[in-house]
């Protein structure tokens, strides 16, 4: 696993590549509009964009962004290694593509 953990001073190096973003950052919807509207814009085009949330609605915060149909909720219950579910919720623009590969992935890891 540690294999493919890499350090990275920005936050375009931490997206170089990447397929699936767990975005996990406080409960504020400000917060989650700015750090999803820096994701919408850095990261690879075709790069699932999921949030941990579990009280804000995913319309308060993925709204009018120009990759909406990437982006998702994908809100673990805690703790995780006891139970291994995971709440998964379309945005306002969410594709199907974008629910079958997130759904994939999280079934794929357990």
């Amino acid at each position: 696993m540690y294999e493919r953990q890499r350090p990275c001073e920005t936050l375009e190096d931490a997206l170089d590549r990447v397929d699936y973003i767990q975005e996990s950052v406080i409960e504020e919807v400000e917060v989650k509009r700015t750090v999803f509207r820096m994701l919408d814009d850095t990261a690879p085009p075709d790069a699932v964009i999921a949030s941990s949330v579990s009280s804000i609605p995913p319309s308060e915060f993925m709204a009018n962004l120009k990759g909406g149909a990437r982006c998702i909720v994908g809100d673990p219950v805690n703790p995780p290694h006891l139970i291994p579910v995971v709440e998964v919720m379309l945005g306002p623009s969410t594709s199907e593509e974008t629910f079958d590969s997130c759904c994939a992935l999280l079934n794929g890891v357990g």
